[in-house]
């Protein structure tokens, strides 16, 4: 069963004489919705478990991944679990452990002797939302967390082997730089982000390894004709069935590849909202909950990115433009991404950014084929 990972809990109550007592269970798990029922199984030989008998209610505490040296206070055989550790009492006087993920008042429902443990079922009274956090999790006899397939780290090895190959082009990033005012830098699409492995050093504003989402609407240029795997992560922000926003999404592609780069625009009213939107999504301890509210906000806001018409009478305030490179050796799709521009840019403005953009993207794709040829 060591193969089998689970989340952490841990199970306080109240003893005979109204003291906080507490077990660690990594077997807690979902019964019923109607009625609300969960389950966890103490063994027969729980002196903790015993010492809950006439407790008026059980509270269920699942831990986070920051809780990992609480959890192994509650495992050990301490006298006083409760010394030195934050919690408060719920309205019915349980102990509730502060910055759990997620609290659950129960009553004990059922007891059923199972083996060398019991089945206790417990009937959920109420339950209250804690910490936004990666929960705890217990597998092959350690601690540890939950990490999404979607976030690539730094020392990814399409990221290090990128990195190694595009570390002689920060000179040329560097003139983009000087002649448009913007931060340039390099990216390559590994799963559904965006990765930086290259940038200009004329700008601290990102750094090599920085995230950024490849979904949708960001960065439809880069999405290669004929890539139906590609194309279906990146439409993940829209919903399934919704023939509105997977026509728009459609659109933007078409109107991207028609112009032969994307744009980003900024938005001041809704710029605080993405900014805290993008850092979760960025952390790698994100959450999945933090990445659907990710992509929710991008669905929300999808007329900032790739508009399918340019007014040659207006200007537009830029969070980014991208421009693609050519493919990778190993077939990792590139770009050649530009930030921190100017604002109010007029539409003539930007088509000269881009054109700078393109000469640096056929020097830099040149430069890649003498290094890997």
């Amino acid at each position: 069963m060591s193969q089998f990972p689970t989340g952490v809990v841990i199970v306080t109550g109240l003893t005979y004489d109204g003291e906080p007592t507490g077990m660690v269970i990594g077997s807690f798990t979902s019964v019923s919705l109607d009625p609300p029922l969960v389950g966890f199984f103490p063994t027969k030989i729980s002196s903790t478990f015993a010492s809950m008998e006439t407790s008026a209610g059980i509270c269920i505490n699942v831990l986070s991944l920051e809780q990992e040296e609480l959890c192994r206070r509650f495992a050990s055989r301490v006298s006083d679990k409760f010394e030195g550790v934050e919690w408060h009492r719920d309205v019915r006087g349980l102990p509730r452990i502060e910055r759990a993920l997620l609290w659950l008042d129960c009553d004990v429902h059922e007891i059923t002797p199972a083996g060398d443990h019991y089945l206790v079922l417990a009937l959920v009274k109420d339950a209250a939302l804690g910490e936004a956090a990666l929960p705890l999790l217990f597998f092959q006899g350690d601690y540890g967390k939950f990490s999404s397939r979607r976030v690539v780290p730094a020392g990814h090895p399409d990221v290090l082997r990128l990195v190694k190959e595009f570390e002689n082009v920060p000179p040329l990033l560097d003139d983009l730089a000087h002649v448009t005012g913007g931060q340039p830098s390099v990216v390559a699409a590994i799963d559904s982000e965006l990765v930086v492995v290259a940038e200009s050093r004329s700008h601290n504003i990102v750094t090599v390894g920085s995230r950024f989402p490849f979904l949708a609407p960001m960065g439809a240029v880069l999405l290669p004709a004929g890539d139906d795997l590609l194309r279906s992560r990146w439409l993940m922000p829209y919903q399934v069935g919704n023939s509105d926003e997977q026509n728009e999404a459609h659109a933007k592609i078409e109107a991207a590849h028609a112009r032969g780069y994307s744009l980003a625009l900024r938005d001041d009213a809704s710029e605080k909202l993405l900014m805290e939107a993008w850092e979760r999504y960025s952390s790698e301890n994100r959450t999945p909950m933090q990445e659907r509210a990710f992509r929710n906000v991008l669905a929300e806001h999808s007329e900032l990115y790739d508009p399918t018409t340019l007014d040659p009478n207006r200007r537009y305030d830029l969070r980014s433009l991208l421009v693609p490179l050519e493919p990778a050796p190993s077939g990792t799709v590139l770009g050649l991404r530009l930030g921190a521009l100017p604002g109010a840019a007029p539409l003539s403005q930007i088509e000269i950014w881009v054109e700078a953009m393109r000469r640096c993207a056929s020097t830099l794709s040149s430069q890649q084929v003498e290094l890997t040829g």
